[in-house]
């Protein structure tokens, strides 16, 4: 096994279709968008991969996004699509990536690591050192540049990278959430 970060500008082919066809086993009802992509809604800057042969098992995607808390100007590593293939879940995958992520994000000069999760991976997020973060107004700009309050379908979680706390007051994610 081989675990790697990667510039997004730097994937070929190879990696592009072997990333689709594992999103589109961990996200079932994503395959519209992971059939085309391997995004969200944002292209990420880069990504933590592991492979094993011509495969994809594990993959992290690290959005690249100054966001607005309380007035000031955030530089945060922003997480997503992040798996593993069924068959190599329990082997603490996870728990490389993470640590490369979070190594990776203070090395690129990031203040923070902030995601966005179902409540019930809340304490799978913990064991990489995020935190909920709650009592915040979180704006978002959808694809149309209409601003709106981030639904509360998921929960965001944040974990330290140059700064230790994360900032008081309300956030603006400057864009969609990813």
């Amino acid at each position: 096994m081989n675990c790697r970060v990667i510039n997004e500008v730097e994937i070929g082919k190879a990696v592009d279709d072997a990333l689709k066809k594992s999103l589109c086993i961990c996200y079932p009802d994503d395959v519209k968008v992971f059939s085309r992509f391997t995004y969200w809604r944002n292209v990420p800057s880069y990504r933590i991969l592991i492979e094993l042969d011509s495969s994809i098992i594990a993959h992290i995607a690290v959005v690249d996004r100054t966001i607005t808390v309380g007035g000031r100007q955030i530089l945060v590593a922003g997480i997503q699509a992040v798996f593993v293939l069924p068959q190599y879940r329990g082997k603490d995958l996870c728990d490389k990536m993470f640590s490369l992520v979070l190594d990776e994000a203070l090395l690129r000069n990031y203040d923070l690591s902030v995601l966005f999760c179902k409540q019930v991976l809340e304490k799978y997020y913990n064991r990489f050192g995020y935190k909920t973060l709650s009592d915040r107004e979180i704006v978002f700009t959808d694809l149309s540049g209409n601003k709106g309050l981030l639904p509360d379908k998921n929960i965001t979680m944040w974990a330290p990278v140059r700064m230790n706390t994360f900032p008081p007051g309300d956030i603006d994610l400057n864009g969609c959430d990813w």
